[in-house]
């Protein structure tokens, strides 16, 4: 099953949703082209853009947004007798001036994505039903304010969707995430079945928790007792812990949570994500359920820590996280090099 917008019949329209559409991808070159292919969508069906979607790339250059903007008159005539791109002169000049302000933002704020992070804090939203927002009505006027044309709300809206920022999959949609968190109210069976598999903690971001560390397979051992003390530490000073359920499976999937360091006085996420379920994006959706429970609690900051091997960088980096610093992390009296992260909730 796929979002209902999607031509069942159109190949190219399947493989963009599928591969493509509301999945983060934040490079510059990305996130150019999609802007421009948004704009010219105005007036226009998706289906009828992404139809012309090659010949625009070769037409623009390979969407290079630097070339794009030394375009003069005579290029602008050019491509007005080109085959099969979008004839419109207002949407191509304003193409080109908006090249220009888009060039002049990354050298301002270091990327695109470093912009609109002012205004997202770099978090994924998730929502469906709805052409525009209050964040893409504050993008679109900043945008406007800048000298950009062809950048409503509404297109707004359309673009971060696109690009990752706002997951809008239907619910009927295989690639909609159908997770609620869930009080385990005391059964830490599953927790103690997570912290004792190789596959899921070989991958996941550890830390010291206390109990015997395995340091080749890296699962934790803990005491039934042990356990218990540790769970009841975690709800304390507004700590929050829940296992991760799929409502379409109906069953866990993996733990999220944060909890009060007394050490460094700030707040440490917690997540694991089972091995077997690695690829189906739990990941984002659970941080995103995460930061409303911590917004909730007043919490206006969360932290990680974890194993520069543990390649887990870029994961946080996609839903707002930024290095802090690298830092050396002790383990059960070893040490190994890490990165701390933080986020704004």
């Amino acid at each position: 099953m796929r979002c209902r917008f999607v031509d069942p019949y159109d190949p190219l329209y399947i493989e963009y949703h599928d591969k493509e559409w509301a999945k983060p991808t934040f490079d510059d070159a990305y996130l150019w082209e999609m802007l421009v292919l948004e704009m010219m969508q105005a007036g226009l069906s998706w289906k009828t853009v992404l139809h012309k979607r090659e010949a625009m790339r070769q037409a623009f250059d390979d969407f290079d947004v630097l070339k794009i903007s030394r375009y003069d008159e005579a290029k602008i005539d050019e491509l007005l007798e080109t085959p099969n791109i979008i004839h419109n002169r207002r949407k191509i000049k304003a193409m080109i001036a908006n090249a220009e302000i888009f060039i002049k933002i990354v050298s301002e704020y270091g990327s695109f994505y470093a912009y609109l992070k002012t205004f997202t804090k770099g978090h994924i939203i998730y929502e469906t039903g709805r052409v525009n927002s209050s964040l893409s009505d504050m993008i679109s006027k900043d945008l406007y304010a800048k000298g950009m044309r062809f950048v409503g709300s509404i297109i707004i809206y359309s673009y971060l969707q696109a690009i990752g920022v706002i997951d809008s999959h239907e619910k009927d949609c295989d690639l909609y995430v159908d997770i609620e968190l869930v009080d385990p109210k005391d059964d830490l069976d599953y927790e103690a079945k997570l912290l004792s598999d190789p596959q899921t903690m070989s991958y996941n971001a550890g830390y010291d928790v206390g109990g015997r560390y395995d340091y080749e397979s890296g699962c934790i051992y803990l005491e039934k007792k042990d356990h218990h003390k540790r769970y009841q530490k975690r709800l304390a000073k507004g700590s929050y812990f829940a296992y991760i359920r799929d409502r379409k499976l109906d069953d866990y999937v993996g733990t999220v949570g944060f909890h009060y360091d007394d050490e460094s006085g700030v707040y440490m996420c917690d997540i694991i994500i089972e091995a077997r379920y690695r690829k189906r994006h739990y990941f984002k959706k659970a941080m995103y359920l995460l930061f409303i429970k911590a917004s909730d609690r007043g919490i206006k900051e969360l932290y990680d820590i974890f194993d520069k091997d543990r390649g887990v960088l870029d994961m946080f980096m996609m839903i707002g996280f930024d290095v802090v610093k690298e830092v050396q992390i002790e383990r059960f009296g070893k040490f190994c090099a890490g990165y701390l992260v933080r986020c704004e909730v």
